[in-house]
């Protein structure tokens, strides 16, 4: 992920449409998964790990949503310039699930 200009940026994992694995609410802090902070063309990871209980047998939807906490563009996987050359990295990101018989 990178921002085009120095900014904040927070992601949430997201099952349907609520946010789990969410920080606890404090003052006008935003609730994320994870949060970073980068200047500008700078390609940062992030990763979180989490076990959900969603007390259902029906097929479930994950998601991870992103939120960039300034007034730059938002980019995922590549850099804000995208300048064709090895310093300037493509990336990619994944979701792995697990279902844990019990």
């Amino acid at each position: 992920m990178s921002i085009n200009g120095t900014g904040f940026n927070n992601f949430q994992i997201v099952r349907g449409s609520t946010a789990i694995a969410i920080g606890d609410a404090a003052g006008s802090r935003t609730r994320s998964s994870i949060g970073t902070s980068w200047g500008n063309n700078f390609a940062a990871a992030g990763s979180a790990m989490f076990l959900d209980s969603p007390a259902t047998t029906a097929a479930t939807t994950y998601k991870i949503q992103g939120l960039a906490t300034s007034t730059q563009t938002f980019y995922v996987n590549r850099t804000a310039t995208d300048t064709d050359t090895a310093s300037w990295p493509r990336t990619s990101s994944t979701i792995t699930v697990m279902e844990i018989a019990q």
